[in-house]
């Protein structure tokens, strides 16, 4: 967080504990990953002041695979995930705005970021 955040952030959220949100998720060969979001916020508004996720594999060591940090605090949130077939998962992701919002189906790929996934499926609203 404090080499990604701008000096405001980094102001806002000084002294501040993270909000933590894990979910769990198994790709096509049954390996377990996780996707972990930490969010920090001043005060009682409910958007965050800075928010990070990372994408995991437990193991053989706990590793960090990628990382999502968008300067918008907009952070994708994992649905679901599926098998593909050959070896290929599938992550049904939803990511929403301040204007927009959009459900995406990506092909996860250990070591990529939501935005950098290969998208396979799109369906999205914005104003």
């Amino acid at each position: 967080m404090m080499s990604i955040a701008s000096d405001p952030q980094r102001h806002a959220t000084e002294g501040r504990s993270p909000e933590f949100a894990v979910q769990p998720f198994r790709v096509a060969d049954g390996s377990l990953r996780y996707y972990a979001t930490a969010q920090w916020k001043s005060g009682t508004k409910s958007a965050p002041d800075f928010a990070l996720a990372a994408w995991l594999a437990p193991s053989p060591v706990l590793n960090i695979l990628a990382v999502e940090a968008d300067q918008n605090l907009r952070l994708p949130k994992i649905l679901n995930v599926a098998d593909l077939g050959g070896g290929r998962t599938a992550i049904i992701l939803a990511n929403g705005g301040y204007e927009s919002s959009s459900t995406d189906l990506v092909e996860y790929i250990d070591g990529l970021d939501a935005a950098h996934m290969r998208k396979l499926q799109s369906i999205a609203a914005g104003e």
